[in-house]
């Protein structure tokens, strides 16, 4: 429930509200912090909204690292209304969106090793009223379709709305089956833009009736007085409403295909609610049609038997029972006459205007099915260098729908084009559009870079370039930026890559790129850093024998909080090969690969790495084939990618194995052969193991490129080949999709929204879906995007769960794919705690240094080391992103052993290796 409390602090807030009395349950009563003391609002105080609250600071051997304070209506403090945190060195809040009233409030203290004080002595406070610092009060309409509505897994949709509040910049929606709307157990969303929401309540959800509210929050996060309460009945029980009327095609009537169903909308229509079936009988035993995931009351089908037809349909409205759907009874039936002998009715094309290369659908619409055999269309083109079609196309028999696929050719200017489809009979139906020649679509620069070293910029056309190729000219607004003066797109290609030169610079420098083509022009940002000198370079191994490589480790002089670019040079590249320059990551070393040619005599390679005028070399040593004798022991044998092909911007798993288990954790260096994929510096195989994983993430390519990914350990390196494919979307495929909320609490649902990158086809766009965990969230098997429509919603259920959780929902359509994350959270009261694990805990003797690395289930948590024999703290591990951690702590003796403690609750310990 974090996101219901930010709209009452502007600052952010870590929530220590829900920890529980971890080490002991808080039994340990002397570790425990001192209570603090509530100074304001004084006890008996009348206020006005918003408030501060405050209270006096409390000292503990430990540090104080929060104060959780809560607010109820009753003086026993139960039920909470609202609560919060701050860290542990403010000790106030503001207080918003209580109705007038009186309430009691106390506070209470959490320590660093995070023992929670007991609560303050509690105080009461009289709400007299709002002042010009607080939003005003929205009036909350009665849900649509009534006041009694079905559970459902997935849920059934109830839709409200409200007034807008002047001056909102968001509003929170609270839906509780307590009148008291207790924060442990209420239904809350909230960064709601607008003055609507749907709610949607699964079978797990307790059944009765059920009170709502909405409030609205400004800009600086202060909220409202809540608006009036509406009620609602949720049970299996709730009367079902009368079933659609269908509206047309009705009474016989001929209707040529396509053909649009329409019927009246229910009084709480559902999203995918409606099913409509189509059959050849009135029995509906031989059924021609059927759709049972339909939103809004029509539907357009394309192809349908000849003859008289009946149709009908129904409305889902959720469960009757646990997995059982309460439906309405089936619609009054409706007849229609589908045309036996077939017409040309329309042709359709998904891309106008469309430009060379671009891949043309040109879709066939009959107003009947075609009869046994088929029906052969005839094709023309007004222009057919520019629109190339076949000469005919043959409709199978019993369809009335068809596709033509063709590539769109080049033209020298916007040359408008018609398309013709004629029948034998001599019916006939044309579509006209516009084919552009190629034009500038963008110019895609890699930012930031290090002043010195190369980047590199990809030019993307609209359309592919002709034979001749595109020539675009280049220019830059910073002479520490040069650019070539011109690039040429190949015939045939959609875009090129070309490198940018850079020259040093003392301070950060942001320099624009521009490209320009025909009279248009497109820009793209280029930010330049100062060089870093570096600290060191070393090798691994530093001896090397025949074709086995080598790995050198960069690290700075400095830290910064950027990723640092150095050049590197080999004075001997007919024996030693490597990049021209090394990415040294924001806060951590950097690395490359040295690819060594076999010698017939010892040779020595000295290895530079260069920045800030400070050169830093080591020297590789490259024996014959043969000496020394190889290893004895496992050793490295092979690096594998799954996938091994991925589309640009996707990731791939890499594993590392050895030919047997290794005795000890043992460090392979890892290595990208192109910017274009991007690998941590090393990866470890524990101790016993054969194997470790890493993740490949990568970047923008100009066309289909391979990369060799390779990892070094012991003088022996292994490769693996990735291939980036680069793929431009369809105009009709998948460009995005979006999760909301994107965290929720588990048992509660969310809404999927899809995007195409154009509007759906006649027949609609069937959009596929998944998620990567379907213990924390689920979804449909698809949804269809409506033919004309851009974009569809489905629900995304959710379960509860014991500690947050994510999952990652995919959309599949048209050929491309877009993902989106949420992250299910338990209820603030169930006291859940994240899970934490020690993955590294090393003491180097002679540096008197520990080293320890750790995760947490959770990205926001905060660890800390402690000796697990004394219980003294250590040190607070730092935070790096992604649920890791690491801590390099200088200590006079080795621990022996470790133990970490999140600030969620969470803990784990590890055994010290001594180094």
């Amino acid at each position: 429930m974090l996101s219901q409390l930010r709209q009452l602090a502007p600052r952010f807030v870590v929530l220590f509200a829900v920890l529980a009395a971890m080490f002991g349950g808080g039994g340990v009563a002397a570790a425990a912090p001192p209570a603090p003391t509530p100074l304001s609002p004084s006890n008996g105080a009348s206020v006005t909204v918003p408030f501060t609250i405050s209270w006096n600071a409390v000292s503990d051997p430990n540090g104080i690292v929060a104060y959780n304070w809560e607010v109820s209506n009753s003086s026993s403090m139960s039920p909470v209304i609202l609560h919060n945190s701050t860290t542990g060195t403010i000790t106030q809040d503001t207080v918003s969106g209580l109705a007038n009233g009186t309430y009691f409030w106390h506070v209470q203290a959490v320590n660093g090793a995070f023992f929670q004080s007991a609560f303050s002595a509690t105080q009461s406070f009289t709400v007299t009223g709002a002042n010009a610092g607080e939003p005003g009060s929205a009036t909350l309409n009665p849900p649509k379709g009534g006041t009694q509505f079905h559970p459902m897994e997935p849920m059934e949709v109830i839709y409200f709305t409200w007034s807008a509040v002047p001056g909102a910049a968001t509003y929170i929606f609270d839906a509780s089956n307590d009148p008291n709307f207790p924060v442990a157990t209420k239904v809350h969303f909230d960064n709601i833009p607008n003055t609507s929401y749907s709610l949607q309540l699964g079978d797990s959800m307790p059944q009765g009736t059920w009170f709502v509210r909405v409030q609205a929050v400004d800009a600086n996060r202060i909220a409202g007085v809540p608006s009036n309460v509406q009620t609602f009945v949720l049970s299996f029980n709730a009367p079902l409403p009368p079933p659609p009327t269908p509206l047309s095609p009705v009474n016989g009537a001929t209707a040529p295909l396509p053909i649009t169903f329409k019927w009246t909308d229910v009084p709480n229509p559902q999203p995918s609610g409606y099913t409509i079936e189509v059959a050849t009988d009135p029995g509906f035993a031989n059924i021609a049609f059927l759709n049972n995931q339909i939103t809004g009351p029509q539907y357009t089908v394309t192809s349908l038997p000849a003859g008289t037809l009946y149709w009908r349909v129904n409305s889902m409205q959720g469960d009757s029972a646990p997995n059982t759907a309460a439906v309405t009874a089936w619609s009054q039936t409706a007849s229609f006459v589908v045309p036996s002998t077939p017409t040309m009715a329309s042709l359709q094309l998904t891309i106008n205007p469309a430009s060379a290369g671009d891949s043309e659908t040109l879709y066939v619409q009959f107003t009947g099915p075609a009869p046994s055999g088929g029906t052969v269309v005839n094709l023309t083109s007004s222009n057919p260098t520019a629109a190339p079609l076949p000469a005919t196309f043959t409709m199978p028999a019993g369809f009335a729908f068809g596709q033509v696929f063709f590539t769109v050719g080049q033209t020298n200017a916007a040359t408008p084009v018609t398309l013709t489809g004629t029948l034998n009979s001599g019916s006939s139906a044309s579509v006209s559009f516009t084919v552009n020649p190629p034009s500038l679509q963008s110019l895609t620069v890699f930012s930031p870079i290090t002043g010195g070293v190369p980047t590199s910029g990809i030019v993307q056309l609209h359309g592919v370039a002709p034979g001749s190729g595109v020539s675009v000219a280049l220019s830059s607004s910073s002479g520490a930026v040069n650019p070539p003066a011109s690039v040429t797109v190949p015939g045939g290609s959609l875009s090129v890559s070309f490198n940018i030169p850079t020259s040093a610079v003392t301070t950060p420098t942001n320099a624009t790129l521009t490209a320009t083509y025909q009279g248009q022009s497109s820009s793209a940002p280029l930010t330049l850093n100062p060089q870093v000198a570096p600290a060191s370079i070393s090798l691994s191994p530093s001896t090397v024998s025949g074709s086995n490589g080598s790995f050198a480790t960069v690290t700075l002089a400095s830290p910064v909080a950027y990723d640092v670019q150095l050049p590197i040079s080999t004075s001997n590249p007919n024996v030693t090969t490597i990049n021209n320059f090394v990415t040294i990551p924001a806060g951590a070393n950097g690395g490359f690969n040295i690819n060594v040619t076999p010698v017939n005599t010892t040779t020595n390679v000295t290895i530079s790495v260069s920045g800030a005028g400070v050169t830093k070399s080591a020297v590789l040593t490259v024996q014959p084939a043969g000496a020394p004798p190889p290893p004895s022991g496992p050793t490295l044998s092979s690096l594998t990618l799954n996938p091994s092909t991925v589309p640009a911007t996707a990731s791939s798993q890499g594993t590392v194995s050895f030919s047997s288990p290794v005795s000890a954790a043992t460090v392979v260096n890892l290595g990208s052969g192109n910017t274009a994929a991007s690998v941590p510096p090393s990866v470890t195989v524990p101790a016993g193991g054969t194997s470790a994983t890493f993740t490949v993430t990568t970047g923008l390519v100009s066309g289909t490129t391979t990369i060799n990914i390779t990892g070094t350990s012991g003088g022996v390196t292994v490769s693996g080949a990735l291939t980036i494919t680069q793929a431009p979307p369809g105009p009709a495929g998948v460009t995005g999709l979006t999760v909301a909320p994107s965290s929720i609490v588990g048992g509660a649902t969310a809404q999927g929204t899809v995007s195409l990158g154009a509007a759906a086809p006649s027949g609609g766009t069937q959009v596929t879906l998944s998620s990567s965990n379907t213990a924390v969230a689920t979804v449909p098997a698809s949804v269809t995007v409506a033919a004309g429509a851009t974009s569809a919603t489905f629900n995304v259920t959710t379960k509860v769960q014991t500690s947050p959780s994510s999952a990652t929902i995919t959309a599949t359509g048209g050929g491309t794919s877009a993902t989106a994350s949420m992250t299910v959270t338990p209820s603030s009261s169930s006291g859940t705690t994240d899970t934490v694990k020690v993955t590294r805990a090393e003491y180097v003797v002679s540096d008197q240094v520990l080293n320890v690395q750790a995760t947490s289930t959770s990205s926001t948590a905060t660890l800390k080391a402690f000796v697990t024999s004394s219980g003294a703290l250590i040190g607070t591990l730092q935070n790096k992103g992604g649920g890791q951690y690491q801590g390099q702590f200088e200590l006079g003796s080795n621990p022996q052993n470790v133990t970490i403690k999140s600030s969620l609750g969470g803990s784990a310990s590890l055994a010290v290796t001594a180094k």
